[in-house]
Order: structure tokens, then sequence, then C-alpha cells
């Protein structure tokens, strides 16, 4: 495994697809699993992840969870980061940590920081933008966040999309100006699974709440992400709520900012079993005060974290090198030609002791020559596994026909915990 690079920002001005192969924030949660990865701020949130193979339970944020700008001064329209509407002109740089992704944009006099973590007491995912004026006149930016509510596994979300969110309902809460949906029961044993989508500021609003959760009302007759209707001229949105047939997040700020001014302006998104929980979570995070402290308490328990395991920032940005590779499916490492010559089935993996459930990692190891190979994947499977993301390492060694003395004891201790 090739050697990390720094946590240092990345950045550059051409437009490009999301790299499956890329970085990706995996923060540490207590029942989410939350990233972020170039060219986004694209952030899937949620009681869990669904990977290829993987898991079974449902996120409440999935595919796209992004946040527009317009400048209503100069009537120009564009995102923080590459997608969805990529401006040549824009500056954009990205760096992830161990607590936090951080997503910078430039946009001529305009600078905008959004950093993303999770609450550590909470099921939510916190944003915060941090909106400067470099030029010599007031602007007016308005702020528009967007993210899709499946609240239901992805397989099943991608099978029958319009069948699942069929069971899915919104209502806007006028004391929080937070949003909720619900996704109804379909047995009688099923439990309601609930999202919540709340704004803040540390500067006050003039403007009433604007809100959608209708997501052809928001794109338009044959629109998409990168054009949608609500920023046309004249355009506005238009506050419905109740059984959507395409549910979406959608809360609307606007900002003015003196020249050499600066505002902050934050987005949260979490996800719980009951009413009750994602209220707490709105009546929390509508005060700009928690969303702070959810940044200083990530950033104590990511401390902590690598004090009890002996980690180095650079460490982090290894293993969020290989969470991209494992969840988003990196065709570059894959020997593509072994593959269609494979013709076993998932009960042949059984005799290995391999569920076949999982996603696989196969690392190729030469013995006692690559010990501090191993040693890097299983901290990093170790790594993985304590924010949520779980996956079979399998370590073929092409040397010997049992474990080389070399090779840490954390290998069947790594084994027994997949």
């Amino acid at each position: 495994m090739a050697t990390s690079t720094s946590d240092a920002a990345r950045h550059d001005n051409i437009a490009e697809p999301a790299d499956p192969g890329s970085a990706v924030a995996c923060f540490p949660t207590i029942g989410i699993v939350c990233w972020s990865r170039p060219p986004g701020p694209v952030t899937e949130c949620g009681k869990a992840l669904t990977l290829p193979g993987g898991a079974r339970t449902a996120p409440a944020i999935a595919g796209a969870n992004f946040c527009y700008i317009r400048d209503l001064t100069d009537n120009d329209l564009w995102s923080i980061g590459k997608q969805p509407i990529f401006r040549p002109l824009n500056v954009y740089k990205h760096a992830f940590h161990g607590d936090r992704a951080e997503f910078f944009c430039h946009a001529g006099d305009i600078e905008i920081v959004s950093k993303i973590c999770v609450a550590s007491d909470v099921d939510a995912e916190v944003r915060v933008l941090m909106i400067m004026n470099h030029g010599t006149r007031e602007r007016t930016l308005e702020l528009t966040s967007y993210a899709e509510v499946c609240l239901i596994n992805r397989r099943a979300d991608m099978a029958h999309p319009g069948f699942a969110k069929l069971f899915i309902e919104t209502r806007f809460d006028e004391a929080t100006g937070a949003l909720f949906a619900r996704r109804r029961p379909r047995a009688a044993g099923e439990k309601a699974t609930w999202a919540v989508h709340v704004s803040s500021s540390n500067v006050p609003s003039a403007e009433a709440a604007e809100y959608e959760t209708g997501r052809l009302r928001f794109l338009g007759r044959g629109r998409t992400i990168t054009n949608p209707s609500v920023f046309d001229v004249g355009a506005s949105l238009s506050g419905t709520t109740g059984p959507v047939l395409d549910p979406i997040f959608c809360l609307r700020r606007t900002v003015r900012l003196a020249p050499g001014a600066d505002a902050r302006v934050a987005f949260v998104t979490g996800a719980a079993d009951d009413q009750s929980a994602v209220q707490r979570i709105a009546e929390r995070y509508a005060k700009f005060d928690a969303v702070e402290r959810a940044f200083s308490d990530a950033s104590r328990k990511y401390e902590s974290e690598l004090r009890t395991l002996n980690l180095k920032p650079d460490d982090i940005s290894l293993f969020n090198r290989l969470a991209g590779s494992v969840a988003f499916a990196n065709q570059a490492m894959r020997q593509a030609p072994v593959i269609p010559r494979d013709r076993w089935d998932q009960a042949a993996l059984w005799a290995q002791g391999i569920s076949g459930d999982l996603p696989i990692v196969l690392v190729r190891a030469d013995g006692d020559g690559d010990h501090a190979l191993v040693r890097q994947v299983t901290m990093g499977h170790d790594f993985a596994r304590r924010r949520g993301l779980r996956f079979d390492l399998i370590l073929l060694d092409g040397v010997v026909q049992k474990a080389p003395s070399g090779w840490p004891k954390s290998c069947n201790q790594a084994r027994k915990r997949t």
C-alpha cells in the first residue's frame, strides 16, 4: 500500500465525475455512516450506508446532498463543489480529516468554506458554510440546500424507486424551521423511520422561511439538478409538504454581506426511529451554538481516538483512501481478466470462512517482507469497522502455506470481527 499523502487541501478547476478510487471522509459515529467525497460535497447519511452486497438498513439521505449558491446582486448561480453546477472560473479545493471534511470554493470576491462533521451523541450530519465577501460592494447571497430522501435501503430504492417513495410523507415545523420526513410502516410489525433537516445561522434573517419537499416542483419538468427551475427569474420554493411523490429536503436562507463581512450558515440532517428523537435534533440545531459545539466535540473525540489507537493523521488519510475504494467499487483495484473466469457461487466462499455478504478486500503479501503492508491493511480494516463500514479482509500469502511468524496477531482478531 502506498505511503499516504497528508491532509493538505487538494484543488483544481477541472470538471470531473466522482472518482470511485478517490478518498472519502469516513466519520466516527454512534449509529450512522456518513461519507463525503470529491467532487462533492456529496454526502450519504443515514442509519447505514448501503454497500454492494453489504448493509441492509436504511439511509436517510441517498445520492445527492448539495448546496446551491445564488448571487442575487449579479444573478449568478453555482454550487460549493463541482457538482451539481460547475463553474470553470471558480477555484475548488477539498481536504479530508479524521473528524471533518472541508470543501472550499472561490467565486470571484466570494469565498465559501463548507465543513462537515457528524454529531457525537445523535444521528446527525452537521455542515456549516462560512461565507466571506472580499469585494468592495455589498452582496446578497441565497443559499439553498437539496437532499434526496429515501429512508429505505439503497437496493430497494434502486429496484423500485417510485413505489418505495410512495410511503414517505413530509411536514414543516414553524417553531424550529425544520423539515421532517416519515416513512410510514408497510406492515404491522414495522417501525416508522424519521429524518429531519434544519438550518441555523449566526446572523438573523429578515426573510420568511422558504422550503420545498417535492423534487418535481424543485427541478421542473425535463430539468435536472444542473438547471433547476426554482432558480428561474421570478421562481420561488412552493412550500409543498405531505405525501409527495418524490421527496427531498430543501431549505433556503438569504444573507447580506457588506464589503469585508462574513456569515455562517448551517444545514443539519438527522435520522431516528421515533418522532421525539428527530424533534430533539431539530430543536437543538435550530440554535447555531449547537453547531459549533458539534465540531468541537468531534475534534475532541478524534484526538482521543488518535491517542488510544496510536495513529497519526497520515494514517487516517490512508485509511480514507482504502474506504473510498471499498465503498465505491474502484475498478482500478480489481484484476479484471481474472473475474470473468471465476464461475463459483457464494457457497464456495463458506468453506474458507467467508460469508460473501460483505465487500471483499484481498491483499497479496510476500511473507515477512510485507509485514508493514499487512499491519497497515489490518489497521485500516479496524478503522473502517469502527466507522460502520464492514468488509471481509482476506490476506493471501504468496510464499508460504501458513501465516508468517512476523505477521501481526491482529490478523486473526480482524478475521473474527468481520
